[in-house]
């Protein structure tokens, strides 16, 4: 599937996170990289948030796989969502 736009998940931080939690997260990334979702993913260094990007076909479906995350589910983290649309040599990086 050819996606129009992706969407950046900024994860940020409401308690500390423990081992098991970051298991289930981790877990969690595989199996969207699995479902050809995951972009990428990683926490940001010079603060306590990270990002999850990934491919979906709509803010809805972005938003459902924000809320499926258990840093999210178990209140680990909030997020805020930013669709950016894709640019790159297959479309003439938008001209």
């Amino acid at each position: 599937m050819i996606y129009k736009y992706a969407y950046i998940i900024l994860l940020n931080n409401q308690k500390p996170l423990h081992p098991d939690i970051i298991k289930k997260h981790v877990q969690y990334l595989a199996q969207l990289d699995v479902e050809k979702k995951l972009i990428l993913s990683g926490p940001f260094t010079n603060q306590k948030s990270g990002s999850v990007i990934v491919y979906a076909t709509s803010m809805d479906e972005a938003h459902d796989i924000a809320k499926r995350d258990p840093f999210v589910m178990e209140n680990y983290k909030t997020y805020d969502i930013y669709e950016v649309e894709i640019a790159n040599k297959n479309n003439h990086y938008l001209l």
